[in-house]
C-alpha cells in the first residue's frame, strides 16, 4: 500500500494520499492542540504538561517529518518508543515550572 501523509504543524488541512487517492483531513496536530487545550481546562491544570504526538503507521511516508516545532511531534509508529525514551528522561517532564 502507498501512503503518504503532507502537512506542516500550521496548515489548516493536511493531505492523504493512498493508493492513488487524495484525502484532505483536519491537521493532526491543531486537533491535538484543542484535545490538550480542553483536557488542561477540566483538569483546572495550567502549566504545560502535556506533549502532543502524532503517530501513523509504519507503511505512510510522513512528507514533511523533520520540520515540527513547539511540542508537536510527528513520527511513524517505529519511531514511539525512542520518543518516549526521551521524554521519559526530559527535563520537560519534572521541572516545577
Amino acid at each position: 500500500m502507498d501512503w503518504k501523509v503532507i502537512g506542516l504543524e500550521n496548515d489548516e488541512k493536511w493531505i492523504q494520499e493512498i493508493d492513488g487517492n487524495t484525502y484532505y483531513r483536519v491537521n493532526p496536530c491543531t486537533q491535538n492542540d484543542a484535545h490538550i487545550k480542553y483536557l488542561r481546562r477540566y483538569l483546572g491544570v495550567d502549566r504545560p504538561i502535556y506533549y502532543s504526538i502524532v503517530v501513523f503507521g509504519e507503511e505512510s511516508i510522513l512528507v514533511n517529518k523533520d520540520k515540527y516545532g513547539g511540542y508537536n511531534s510527528v513520527m511513524n509508529l517505529g519511531e514511539l518508543e525512542d520518543e518516549m525514551v526521551l521524554l521519559t528522561n526530559s527535563e520537560l517532564l519534572f521541572s516545577d515550572y
